[in-house]
């Protein structure tokens, strides 16, 4: 998405939870505790709502919540290949934050999501101010390969949104990672020690992925405490190893402190050629694998990327796989508080992203 956001604002909140992703920027001098001002995008992966359906979606629900609400339309069209809506929305002391709102709303039907985009003011904006909103939503567009290329490469891609931060309450623990727009969520697995998060590429089917990363948090236990983040990592490549003994690559790439001071350990891994796949047919895979060990809970997160078989090891590019430590990153373990919610501000703020 090319987005315009102010020179004078800054990224308040950048998350992801599960299928959907939020992002809110407010000028440099608010906080998100005290805005008046602010601009948000929501993505919402998985929906088929149109672009007019899902305005009449979110217009009653603004109804339920608002002691008195109006709306304005402003434009329908299909800009770039897209469906779109524009309107200007009144609310009258919603139940939630007991404050007046203006907001200008553009809703785009992408391909694979649904993006709603709102510029919302905590006080009656003078015309030419949301004149200039309106102009800014007008030029906020999405890019798609194949749909508009166009047309997006004439503007650059320099202001599209590149990844969010999700923080997961894993038990009595709040991991915080990087989750890329270009991954969408495959499925999440909650057992009695062991938690379970896959995500695939968008383009990807969930029989036959190209790439996954997955995570897995599993609670610590007495037995296990004495063991540190290398020995996890090398017995995650030794079941690797089991799958392609005569094909198989490992090698150490870093080891170190996330920034709650958590210990992580990288390894990279790799098959020549498996069957473990759902179809059974032949695959190379070649898996980044890191063991963060938190108080509670250890963490294991791997990137994996499969292609075509090979009888032989591969030699895979460790400075390219180095890179996608930092994409993941950064990374953040923190107690969970009780009471407090999504987008669980405590984590959130110490990760780095204020």
């Amino acid at each position: 998405m090319l987005l315009n956001v102010p020179e004078s604002y800054k990224s308040a909140t950048n998350t992801q939870k599960g299928n959907v992703m939020l992002q809110e920027y407010i000028p440099k001098t608010e906080s998100l505790s005290d805005w008046t001002e602010m601009l948000s995008v929501q993505t919402f992966r998985g929906l088929n709502f149109s672009a007019i359906v899902y305005r009449a979606n979110l217009q009653a629900m603004q109804k339920a919540v608002c002691s008195n609400y109006e709306s304005l339309p402003v434009n329908e069209a299909l800009e770039f290949g897209f469906e779109t809506t524009v309107w200007i929305q009144t609310c009258e002391t919603t139940s939630k934050t007991q404050k007046n709102e203006v907001a200008a709303v553009k809703v785009i039907r992408g391909k694979e999501a649904i993006y709603v985009i709102q510029k919302i003011f905590r006080f009656p904006p003078e015309p030419e101010k949301m004149e200039t909103w309106l102009r800014n939503l007008k030029s906020t567009r999405l890019c798609a390969d194949g749909v508009n290329d166009s047309v997006c490469s004439r503007f650059g891609r320099a202001k599209s949104i590149e990844k969010a931060t999700a923080v997961t309450p894993i038990f009595g623990e709040l991991f915080a990672m990087s989750l890329l727009p270009q991954f969408r969520e495959q499925g999440t697995q909650t057992r009695s020690d062991t938690f379970i998060r896959s995500m695939i590429l968008n383009t990807d089917e969930n029989a036959s992925w190209t790439q996954r990363v997955l995570l897995m948090g599993i609670k610590l236990t007495s037995k296990e405490e004495p063991q540190f983040s290398r020995e996890k990592v090398v017995a995650v490549a030794e079941s690797f190893k089991q799958a392609c003994p005569s094909s198989f690559f490992a090698r150490g790439l870093s080891t170190g402190k996330i920034n709650s001071g958590h210990e992580v350990y990288a390894m990279l891994t790799s098959c020549g050629t498996h069957t473990m796949t759902q179809s059974k047919a032949a695959t190379s895979e070649t898996t980044l694998v890191l063991v963060i060990r938190g108080d509670r809970n250890y963490y294991v997160l791997q990137w994996s990327e499969r292609g075509a078989p090979s009888a032989t090891a591969l030699v895979p590019d460790l400075e390219m796989w180095k890179q996608r430590i930092t994409k993941l990153g950064p990374f953040m373990i923190c107690p969970e508080k009780e009471g407090e919610g999504a987008p669980y501000p405590s984590c959130f703020k110490t990760s780095g992203n204020q």
